[in-house]
């Protein structure tokens, strides 16, 4: 995991940004046709979509991470800090504000409900979990990923100052993996111990130049596209929020790792042949910070168990969950462009304003 002589990072690459976008698309659909199936069971094909999705939209943000990381090197406990925990921090302080001002209007509950998102944003966890530490009524959703990905990269940090990385990414793996089973702890612990697999795919496939191997073998793409298909078909669950590795575990890890190379793939090809859908999927993949926490406000503050009998009746049945994506996507869309807007806090959610700021 060193840097070999002579090795630089590489420079900001379109093709990186299109397939952060498809991921980022594919985290809204799945949650959407997810949320769609609970309340108006939907057809084979959404929930083919819906497994699609779930096979490599949260890998493909890890391994991307670790692609980008510069090890071994320090810590940066300030720039972690404020790209992750602060964005977490506002994002979960919104949620809880908003929701407990809702429960006051509508005498719902001021205090319990206050209560309980205070809580869920305390134990950061991406789904309920029958052996939490302590019963919390709320799950925080989607924001888990800036708490695993903090972790994740303390993690991996400092394993690439140790010998013998990759036995210590198995251990940090194993051992996340196999608590989980017993205790779920607080702020994605344990999400970010088993993390550091694809973040330490990602930093490998950078090393060895990964991609440029995958160029030069137009059969290798073949081969990881027949092991995603059999991942899909194979789909026993898959979801890094609560550590669900599914009934194949190695099958599950090692397919999502190709599914990840294949969106590449995909990504690549987009950069290549389709100009305008290419730069609509990048400027999506550049903001994919503030449309995930965006995602995450609506998706806790929106009840979408009362809208969905209403659009599932002005829609067709198979259709719902597609139409609800786009429904929230566009809200989502609206909501960064308010964000953005906010002065201080915009700095937060976009990067590239505060080394605007610091250039000045």
């Amino acid at each position: 995991m060193r840097e070999e002589a002579g090795q630089t990072m590489p420079s900001r690459i379109r093709y990186f940004d299109i397939a952060k976008g498809i991921a980022m698309l594919c985290v809204v659909l799945g949650h959407s046709i997810l949320i769609t199936n609970a309340f108006t069971p939907v057809g084979t094909g959404q929930l083919t979509i819906l497994n699609v999705c779930f096979t490599f939209h949260m890998p493909l943000f890890f391994i991307l991470s670790g692609y980008f990381m510069k090890v071994p090197g320090k810590f940066s406990w300030e720039k972690e800090s404020r790209e992750l925990l602060a964005t977490y921090a506002i994002t979960a302080t919104a949620t809880i504000v908003v929701n407990t001002i809702l429960a006051f209007i509508l005498r719902t509950g001021t205090k319990a409900t206050f209560a309980g998102w205070a809580a869920a944003a305390f134990y950061g966890a991406g789904d309920l979990a029958t052996n939490y530490l302590w019963p919390v009524p709320y799950r925080i959703g989607a924001i888990w990923f800036l708490l695993a990905l903090f972790w994740a990269h303390l993690f991996v940090y400092w394993i690439s100052r140790r010998k013998h990385p990759l036995l210590w990414v198995v251990l940090f793996f194993l051992v996340g993996y196999f608590s989980a089973k017993i205790f779920w702890l607080p702020l994605s612990i344990q999400s970010g111990m088993t993390a550091t697999v694809f973040l330490y795919f990602g930093i490998d496939a950078r090393r060895h130049r990964l991609l440029d191997a995958f160029r030069q073998r137009p059969y290798l793409w073949i081969l990881t596209a027949a092991i995603w298909i059999i991942f899909i078909w194979k789909f026993t669950g898959f979801s890094m929020a609560m550590n669900n590795y599914g009934v194949y575990p190695i099958l599950d890890l090692f397919g999502s790792l190709c599914a990840c190379l294949c969106i590449m793939g995909i990504a690549m090809l987009c950069d290549k042949w389709l100009d305008m859908i290419s730069r609509g999927l990048a400027l999506i993949g550049r903001h994919t910070l503030a449309i995930l926490c965006v995602h995450l406000f609506e998706d806790n503050l929106i009840p979408w168990a009362v809208v969905l009998p209403w659009l599932s009746a002005i829609t067709h049945e198979h259709m719902t969950g597609l139409v609800l994506f786009v429904v929230r996507f566009a809200i989502d869309c609206l909501l960064v462009w308010g964000l953005y807007h906010v002065p201080k806090v915009n700095e937060v959610f976009f990067p590239i304003l505060r080394k605007r700021q610091l250039k000045v």
